[in-house]
């Protein structure tokens, strides 16, 4: 069985659009990427934003083709251009190294810039918190994925020593955040002041993305998102070749990008669309009829994901299948959101695609509406804003708000 989200109109914040800023409340948020986009960043800088936030972004431009100021939607967008050395494995803890002094040195010079530091990921960590020691500043953690668990090719030991010190910082922090409280256990043995759960919901969108058919498939499975052989995409793609009435829709760019356009190998069922904007990612799963979200439960960190496919399925009224092992099997077994496959069995992905092929118009309208009221009820970017601007209230209130999971 499965479920869906309602679509609510959203207030767009306008670029040019005077905004009412409160003295001495900025918030400078550090992301590792070029925020080009970065959704998750923009929508809680765009909340921050609309409460009389001033927002700062920083982010790395590794390939030196962004402009390093740019403003977005009110957002004030620095890049900090330090180029990406080839290396791989061990050797490239000098790349990280390279961002943190550049992160640092831009923080140190910025300090009466702003108040507090929302740093993304353990790679800008260290840097926030020199900044907290030298000028006082409050510092929210955001953790989207463990860093030591995302590391693949780095030997076991460097990943244990990172885990270790990724933990013992988190006890300086003023506040973590985690995208699933299924990752309290990820990050167990950390001593932490103010703990929250914010899911990583997309905000309602407007309504010109409700669902229409292009297609005369009779089932149109949707993916969008990184391109790698631990997503399923290769088993996605052997097991649509053998059924013609159903098609694929992939788009994204990744590691195995070649090797997977490779298997495609001309399919007639299979599009792919390369590289799309965020809003269109959006629409390729609200015109699907079912969301492959199936990620390699063998790699730590997917243990404990929470991908934004899993809400934005929710809130398109689309069944989803993941895989079981994964941090997202427990929310759909939950609440009935659709399918959970063993990883890799290509008979089992199969069998569940030919289920939701089947489905009725009722029991699809029935999955739909129990579907957007989980989201509405438990998931909603509503109900996360509410969360993360009591965060930044109590710390701007010197509230404790202390809450252990």
């Amino acid at each position: 069985r499965i479920t869906c989200i309602s679509f609510a109109k959203r207030k767009e914040v306008i670029e040019g659009k005077t905004f009412m800023l409160v003295k001495n409340k900025t918030v400078v948020f550090l992301r590792s990427t070029p925020i080009a986009p970065e959704p998750r960043i923009e929508k809680d800088a765009i909340a921050l934003l609309n409460a009389g936030y001033r927002v700062i972004v920083v982010g790395r431009d590794e390939t030196l083709s962004f402009p390093p100021l740019e403003q977005r939607n009110g957002i004030e967008i620095h890049r900090l251009r330090v180029k990406r050395a080839n290396m791989r494995g061990l050797a490239n803890i000098w790349n990280v190294a390279r961002w943190n002094v550049a992160l640092t040195k831009w923080l140190l010079q910025h300090a009466s810039d702003y108040e507090v530091i929302h740093a993304c990921d353990f790679d800008t960590l260290i840097p926030a918190l020199i900044t907290k020691l030298v000028h006082r500043k409050k510092v929210v953690y955001d953790i989207f994925d463990v860093y030591a668990d995302t590391l693949k090719s780095v030997p076991k030991w460097i990943r244990y020593l990172l885990k270790k010190m990724d933990l013992k910082l988190m006890s300086f922090v003023d506040v973590v955040i985690i995208a699933d409280e299924n990752r309290v256990e990820q990050i167990r043995g950390a001593r932490i002041r103010h703990l929250e759960v914010i899911y990583n919901s997309p905000p309602s969108v407007d309504l010109h993305l409700e669902r229409h058919r292009d297609s005369d498939h009779r089932l149109i499975i949707g993916y969008a998102g990184v391109l790698t052989k631990t997503r399923g995409l290769v088993e996605a793609i052997e097991v649509v070749k053998s059924h013609p009435e159903w098609q694929l829709v992939l788009a994204g760019s990744g590691p195995d990008e070649q090797e997977i356009i490779s298997r495609i190998n001309n399919s007639p069922n299979i599009k792919f669309l390369g590289t799309v904007e965020y809003e269109q990612a959006l629409q390729i799963h609200a015109n699907s009829d079912v969301i492959l979200a199936t990620y390699d439960p063998t790699i730590p960190n997917n243990k404990y994901s929470s991908a934004n496919k899993l809400f934005e399925a929710m809130m398109f009224g689309v069944p989803i299948i993941v895989a079981r092992g994964t941090g997202m099997d427990r929310i759909v077994e939950k609440y009935s959101l659709g399918c959970v496959v063993q990883y890799g069995e290509l008979s089992e992905l199969e069998h569940a695609l030919e289920l939701i092929s089947c489905l009725t118009p009722s029991e699809k309208e029935a999955i739909s509406t129990r579907g957007r009221n989980v989201f509405a009820n438990n998931f909603s970017w509503e109900k996360m804003e509410k969360r993360l601007l009591a965060i930044y209230e109590g710390l701007y209130n010197g509230s404790s708000n202390s809450n252990q999971y």
